[in-house]
């Protein structure tokens, strides 16, 4: 992630390594050291839109600091992890991915293990002209390919996966996305078209899994195409959260509408099983025994609470993509048109 509104490019500090921040204003560091300058160019390429200019790291700036050295194995390459001794093995697309799939699950963990100001939420995040939205639901709810559809609308979309939200900051609403590639199952093939699928395996970023594609959507050409006149933003102001697939949602009828809104109570109780904020239903003790936790509701729900008060909390059924695309619009346009109300 970046830590400045404009998207800056890798700072290498020495001739082998390149570092950068993956949490904006969170005092963590990344950093990929390599003898060969071709893993360094794909580093750059792959973790552009999160490379940060706040680098060298003054000393007591940063709580950590994750490196991983990348040396040549034969045909294949390695990369081990300098802190843990983990090691990736494999072709050089699949060792970065590796690294950049933990290096976000290290910071979900983070704030989730250790007293920060940050709580991770598994969710899409999107913005277009000042407007944040955030996209939440279970897994094959179709976050992903609504993501992409509004995305290809004109939305810029930061991250599918997971986002971050500060406690400290419920004044303005802001949000951080953890910017790790885009994805899209097989499945959605049909549903987002040949042109933009063909576009993403070609990209230079894009990477198959068994599932599908990995990509950069700023590397896909578009309209909103990133540029440094058209910079990531390394945080949004939330307006609206729209939920996927509520396992507790009413069948809508054929005459209603297919967004529906949601009150501020119910929405955070729906909220809550996809962030960081609740422990786990198990732990295990010292002696290895397993032992039920009590999720802490009490805690958890205030520091929420704000935050689904604020943005306007929506249950959206499914339907087809365009549909579902102009109900999310629609939130954009009114909130434009309150605005421009509250401003006359």
């Amino acid at each position: 992630m970046i830590s400045s509104p404009v998207a800056s490019t890798p700072q290498r500090t020495t001739n082998d390594f390149v570092r950068w921040q993956p949490l904006a204003t969170f005092p963590i560091f990344c950093e990929i050291r390599s003898s060969h300058p071709e893993v360094l160019q794909r580093v750059q390429k792959l973790f552009a839109a999160s490379l940060s200019a706040s680098t060298p790291i003054v000393e007591g700036e940063a709580d950590a600091v994750w490196r991983w050295e990348i040396r040549a194995d034969g045909d294949l390459w390695r990369a081990c992890d300098l802190e843990t001794n983990i090691v990736f093995d494999g072709e050089l697309a699949r060792v970065l991915t590796n690294i950049e799939y933990s290096i976000v699950q290290r910071l979900v963990d983070m704030v989730k293990n250790e007293p920060t100001p940050f709580f991770a939420m598994h969710a899409a995040l999107l913005h277009k002209n000042g407007f944040g939205l955030i996209v939440v639901g279970p897994s094959e709810s179709g976050k992903s390919t609504l993501s992409c559809g509004l995305w290809r609308s004109g939305w810029q979309l930061l991250s599918d996966d997971f986002c971050f939200f500060k406690s400290g900051d419920t004044t303005q609403y802001r949000v951080f996305p953890a910017r790790r590639r885009a994805s899209l199952r097989d499945g959605s093939r049909a549903i987002v078209g040949e042109e933009l699928w063909h576009a993403i395996e070609n990209a230079p970023s894009s990477f198959r899994t068994s599932e599908g594609w990995i990509f950069h959507p700023h590397e896909i050409a578009s309209d909103n195409e990133i540029s440094p006149q058209n910079p990531l933003p390394a945080s949004v102001r939330i307006n609206a959260i729209v939920f996927l697939g509520r396992r507790d949602q009413n069948q809508n009828p054929d005459d209603a509408p297919i967004l529906q809104p949601l009150a501020p109570t119910r929405a955070a109780f729906a909220l809550l099983p996809y962030c960081s904020l609740l422990p786990r239903d198990e732990a295990t003790t010292q002696n290895n025994v397993s032992e039920h936790r009590v999720l802490d509701w009490g805690a958890a729900l205030p520091r929420i609470a704000p935050w689904v008060e604020q943005a306007r909390v929506y249950t959206l059924q499914r339907a087809a993509l365009p549909q579902m695309i102009e109900a999310v619009e629609s939130l954009r346009a009114a909130d434009v048109d309150t605005k421009q109300w509250e401003n006359a």
